[in-house]
């Protein structure tokens, strides 16, 4: 399953590469033979094939299920990557009430910063950005802590699924 999440992913990055320098949608490219290379052949309904090509057709809100999406803005993948944990609580009465609290805050001082808030039980937490390196997130973090050092305690990079949008 995740070779075929990995699959998916690598032919949107070389569809968006491909639809910069050509008109033709994403299946008319790879049912094209080139030489020196293996030969795909892709068998779609011509509703989804239009579909393909047309962003605004295809635009719609994230949905956790889907991978890749299509918005008029580029194209939305979820792949790997590295976020910021900045709050995790289990307190009944106080942690969902906090993790939104400490969210505004940094949406106030960093509003191009992607933040989120999530219960999984018995933990309410938040994490921020969306991250291709662990190297990056430590960055955003050094910043974070700046910003907040009452958070600084609480805050550690962690791997999860990132959602990267692709001109």
């Amino acid at each position: 399953m995740k070779f075929h999440s990995y699959l998916t992913v690598f032919v949107l990055f070389c569809s968006a590469s491909i639809s910069g320098q050509t008109k033709s949608s994403i299946v008319d490219e790879l049912n094209t033979p080139k030489s020196g290379q293996g030969t795909v052949k892709i068998f779609i309904d011509d509703k989804v094939k239009d579909m393909l090509g047309s962003p605004a057709a295809n635009s719609h809100n994230k949905d956790d299920n889907d991978t890749v999406q299509t918005k008029a803005s580029g194209t939305i993948i979820k792949c790997p990557g590295f976020k910021i944990q900045v709050f995790s609580g289990n307190d009944q009465r106080k942690s969902k009430n906090e993790a939104y609290s400490k969210q505004s805050q940094i949406k106030n001082l960093f509003p191009d910063i992607d933040t989120a808030v999530w219960f999984h039980s018995p933990f309410w937490r938040l994490r921020v950005g969306n991250f291709k390196t662990q190297a990056e997130a430590a960055q955003a973090m050094v910043e974070l802590k700046k910003a907040f050092p009452s958070f600084g305690k609480e805050m550690y990079v962690v791997k999860d699924q990132i959602t990267l949008v692709v001109e």
